[in-house]
């Protein structure tokens, strides 16, 4: 039989051996990813062999122990194994492995101390460099759903309604020209448009700041009904000022109110697919710059202006109605902290940068899309001519979907740099286009490039700071982006008359360029690299 007293010495000594190696792994460095190496449950099985071995011969020699003494010997050794093996059946994080006593002879201490402190952060749950996942309950982003996408449907009303519209301007710049105001210059209609561009921008400023708060429903609702009734008491102008009051003013102030939450609000919903969501929003945009054009220039021989002008408000009727149902923030509210400008963004280089670029691109982005009918008409290309408005749109449909489907892994700046590059180069081409195919050719391609600024504009200002502030910085941009669709439209008016085609294209590629140079600027004080995403 064994030596009891034996026996029990050397239970004790591997409980000793087990309990010291349990409180070495569970100190600060212990975690649940972090499993023993085979080298240690070696060492143990190494320690019950030289225990065993310190029985004497006699003790060797003496005849088989008993059942019940064996069996008390056999549960010593399971208890031992099972305590090494709830090391061994979890993983080993693979960035991190624990010095084995060999090794720990040969590393200095201050490197022993770097390897536990980089694994205590990764027990802390600290974000480490090269992580993208947000910490806390408010950041968790629902990524998709029937209530998301349900977000992004009437975001898509929104849109279509609003900028769609607003995409089929240079149908009505003509039309008031050749009919209805033909004793008013080109520069002086441009002020409607214009007007609508400024105030369907300019509200993102304070309803940014609601959308925060998540309590913009109230304006956003009567916006819904002030839209579309505007556009139908439009149908009774007769002067060049009440056009100004209702197309202009009007139209422009409560589609702004109707349009700046929408950038912010999908935000809420999305992260990962924020480029994709957003891509999909902006393309219904698109498709009102498609129909709306095809449907005025058909509508009004057959109906008149009146009545084209009532089915257009009906038609957004259903859109406003659809969106104030569905478009929701996903946060709840909270009191508004905080004045409508937080100056201290502009501190930011990447950011103050980017307003600057917003700004800029403005002033000459749209003006292809202002002027090409009425290039198509002075090429005479006839009828035609009027319909290039919406290819230009069609094209823009391609530039807001496409990029959006890589955005978010290579980066929306990464994006849109490119794509204001071929903007500047299609506007500098635009005059020199004396063909049908080769103006429809630029149409198209101006379309593209002007589609992936619309798209891909909020989800880059969305990586230039916090998402608790994004509504306002949204706002600010967007604030700014009208003062250069304010400004833009009419300056290409006056060169126009003075310097034709050519001082219009010499001025919106050079703005755009411009903005492009100060967009790569800001990439890179955000990067401070060549090569990364953003």
């Amino acid at each position: 039989m064994y030596n009891p007293s034996s026996t029990k010495q050397a239970t004790r000594t591997v409980k000793e051996e087990n309990s010291s190696l349990k409180s070495y792994h569970s100190s600060d460095v212990h975690h649940p990813s972090y499993s023993k190496s085979s080298e240690d449950s070696t060492q143990i099985e190494i320690i019950e062999q030289n225990h065993c071995s310190k029985m004497t011969n006699s003790d060797r020699t003496r005849e088989e122990p008993d059942d019940s003494q064996s069996s008390n010997h056999e549960k010593i050794r399971q208890s031992s194994s099972i305590k090494t093996q709830k090391h061994t059946l979890l993983e080993e994080p693979d960035d991190f492995s624990f010095p084995s006593r060999t090794e720990s002879r040969t590393l200095k201490a201050h490197e022993i101390e770097r390897r536990l402190t980089r694994e205590k952060s990764l027990l802390n749950g600290e974000k480490l460099e090269g992580t993208e996942e947000l910490v806390g309950e408010e950041y968790d982003f629902p990524e998709g759903g029937w209530r998301a996408w349900l977000v992004v449907l009437g975001a898509s009303h929104c849109v279509f309604g609003t900028f769609g519209f607003l995409n089929s301007w240079g149908i009505f710049q003509q039309y008031y020209e050749d009919t209805l105001f033909p004793e008013q210059s080109s520069s002086a209609i441009a002020w409607i448009g214009s007007l609508q561009y400024l105030l369907i921008y300019f509200p993102g400023l304070f309803m940014g700041r609601l959308v925060d708060s998540s309590t913009f429903y109230k304006p956003f609702y009567i916006a819904a009904i002030i839209y579309p009734v505007a556009l139908i008491v439009n149908a009774e102008v007769k002067q060049y000022w009440q056009a100004i009051l209702c197309q202009g003013i009007l139209f422009g102030i409560s589609g702004g109110i109707l349009f700046c939450p929408v950038f912010p609000v999908i935000g809420h919903w999305f992260h990962r697919k924020r480029a994709l969501a957003l891509g999909i929003c902006t393309a219904a945009g698109s498709i009102g710059g498609v129909v709306f054009p095809v449907l005025v220039k058909n509508a009004i021989p057959r109906v008149g202006f009146r009545w084209t002008m009532r089915i257009c408000g009906f038609i957004i009727l259903y859109c406003t109605v659809f969106a104030s149902a569905t478009l929701r923030s996903r946060l709840p509210p909270k009191p508004i902290q905080g004045p409508l400008i937080n100056p201290q963004a502009f501190r930011s280089p990447p950011y103050a940068l980017f307003s600057i670029a917003a700004f800029l691109i403005a002033l000459g982005l749209y003006t292809p899309l202002s002027y090409i009918d009425i290039t198509g008409t002075s090429i005479g290309l006839g009828e035609y001519s009027s319909y290039l408005v919406a290819v230009a749109n069609a094209g823009s449909l391609a530039g807001r979907l496409l990029p959006a489907l890589i955005a978010d892994r290579v980066g929306p700046i990464n994006l849109l740099i490119p794509g204001l590059l071929g903007s500047m180069a299609t506007t500098f081409a635009w005059p020199y286009s004396t063909t049908g195919p080769s103006l429809t050719a630029i149409a198209v391609f101006n379309g593209c490039f002007q589609g992936m600024y619309v798209s891909l504009l909020g989800p880059s200002v969305s990586q230039l700071g916090d998402h608790s502030d994004l509504g306002r910085r949204v706002g600010m941009i967007l604030s700014l982006t009208s003062l250069g669709c304010l400004i833009g439209p009419p300056v290409s008016g006056a060169l126009l008359k003075q310097s034709g085609l050519k001082g219009v294209s010499y001025f919106a590629g050079i703005t755009v360029l411009v903005g492009a140079i100060a967009m790569v600027g800001s990439r890179w004080y955000a990067l401070r690299r060549l090569w990364g995403r953003i």
